[in-house]
Order: structure tokens, then sequence, then C-alpha cells
């Protein structure tokens, strides 16, 4: 049997879930303004929001139907996460990395998800269900919101985003890969999470899908996403292609270093076009070039596909 790993990105459907239960709005306000303080609601919280959503789950299963159009309305109940995992069949043996980002309410969410994905005795039909052992939390460092709308803050937070958030990310995916065996399946579920982390995430699908194609044949990488009126999952299978890999754009993103950037870049980048979004010119010093954020993602890139050189 084939074992699935699934990288679920974790968003904040799950308080979206609470509010959906009568006399939850209060509790959630309540916990948006325990976020709005940097700091996650305790355990005992976690806890009661895990059991709350449960209890609803069970309640659902015991009123409605068996149709596909009932599974399908139990489905649109549940945080967007679990959603998307129910339809992915989930054995014993497969595993669940929950991806979440670097605030208070990621972190809840991955905590409640883990509590529902874990909980002893669950016995709803087309709920799923991971031992704990095969169940991950991973915080990406980097993938955070702006606390407030100022410009400053929004900069920042952008270039924080993708200069530490996205390369961050790179090396967990690639943890995570390394770690399957031959003949696995590798399954971005990027249903929940941060939207903007979907084309790196089928980026980073499809590189790996091409990388060892011809070391091994039997990986699988798909990338899935579960439209909220959908009864089954969209997936985005693996694109027949390769890659090609400039030992001299490796060379010039490893010397642009901040602050001092170099100068090959610049006749390079006559000679390359291609690669001006991987670098810009440094402040002040226009002679010398550093890395984008983009340049520091493909760096990470290139130190996971191409480590030798």
């Amino acid at each position: 049997m084939t074992t699935q790993t699934i990288i679920t990105h974790v968003g904040t459907s799950t308080l979206a879930t609470l509010h959906a239960i009568p006399a939850c709005g209060g509790f959630v306000r309540r916990l948006e303004t325990t976020f709005a303080t940097g700091d996650p609601p305790d355990t005992d919280v976690v806890r009661s929001v895990t059991d709350l959503i449960a209890e609803r789950d069970r309640i659902w299963n015991r009123w409605s139907g068996t149709t596909a159009q009932d599974r399908r309305k139990r489905r649109q109940a549940l945080p967007a996460e679990l959603a998307s995992l129910s339809l992915l069949n989930l054995h014993a043996t497969d595993q669940v990395v929950l991806l979440h980002s670097q605030t208070p309410d990621g972190r809840f969410c991955a905590r409640v998800l883990a509590g529902l994905l874990t909980r002893e005795g669950a016995t709803v039909q087309d709920f799923p269900t991971c031992a704990k052992e095969r169940l991950k939390l991973v915080e990406v460092q980097g993938l955070r919101a702006a606390s407030d709308h100022t410009s400053t803050t929004q900069i920042t937070t952008a270039e924080t985003f993708v200069r530490e958030g996205l390369v961050y990310y790179v090396h967990e995916v690639w943890k995570i890969y390394h770690e399957a065996n031959r003949g696995d399946k590798l399954v971005f579920n990027v249903t929940g999470g941060y939207k903007g982390m979907i084309p790196i995430a089928r980026d980073v699908a499809m590189l790996l899908a091409a990388a060892h194609r011809s070391e091994n044949p039997d990986f699988v990488c798909e990338l899935c996403y579960l439209y909220e009126e959908s009864r089954e999952l969209i997936i985005y299978g693996s694109l027949p292609m390769t890659f090609t890999f400039e030992r001299l754009l490796k060379d010039d993103l490893t010397k642009a270093a901040l602050p001092h950037g170099t100068p090959a870049a610049t006749s390079h980048l006559k000679e390359h076009p291609e690669w001006r979004p991987y670098f810009e010119a440094v402040p002040h010093q226009p002679q010398y070039h550093q890395r984008t954020a983009l340049g520091e993602v493909m760096l990470a890139l290139y130190a996971k596909l191409k480590p030798t050189w």
C-alpha cells in the first residue's frame, strides 16, 4: 500500500467553524482579543474548542443522511483542512504534517486540528483520523501577517513573508520529502492556509516531481484543493517537465550575500536578463547586486536540488 505524506496548509477556517456554532460568537470574539495580544489561548481553551467542534460533528452525523449531498454538507461544516483530508482516504500508515503560520491564531488552529485528528474514539463517518505518532506540527518562521495597516509594516511584512517565510517553507518541505520512501506519495493539501502560499507550493511540488524522476520513478507528488461547493478534490498532478539549473546563477546568488553584494552579477545580468527578478542593486552602490526576496527562495531551491555545486 502506498504511504501518503500530506503537507496540509493550516489557515483560520477553524475559527469560521466556531462562528457557525450557535452561542459561540462571544467565544470567538474573546479568542480574537486574545490573539491580538500576541499570546495563544492556553491548553484548556484549545481542548474546549476541540470538544465543541467534535460534538457538533457527532450531532451532524447522527441526524443527517448518507447521500453524497449529506456528506458534502457535513464536510462544509468542518474546518477546510479536515474537509479536504476526509477525501484523501487516510490510512494508519499515512503521515499528516500541519504547516501553520508564525501567528497566535495559526498556532491555535493547528493545535485544534491536531486534537481533532488524533482524538480517541472517533467514529464519525468520513471524519479523518491520524495516529499521534504520524502527526507533525510545523511552524513556518516568517509566515505572518501585518498587525496594522501602515505602509511601513506592510512592506516589511511582505519582505519577511517571501525572504524568510518562503525560504523556511522550502527547507521544511525538503525535510519531509527526504523522509519519504520509494513509491510514496507526497500530497500538498492547500485547501486551508494563506492563499499566497499556493503558487510556491505548486512550484515546489513541480520541482520535487521533476528533480528525481529518473532516480525514483515511483514517487508521486500532487497538489490538491477542495473548492467549498465541490464534491471531490481538485487534483493537480505532476507535469512532464525537466528543469535546467545554471551553475553561474548559483554562484552569483551565493556571492550576493547581504550587505556586501557582488559586482559579478552586473555583467552577468546583461547576458541573462531572465535572472533580473533574483537580483537588485545595493542602495547607494549600484555597481553591487544583492539577492531579492525571490533570489533568496531560488538559492534555497538550489541548495536542495544541487547541494554539491
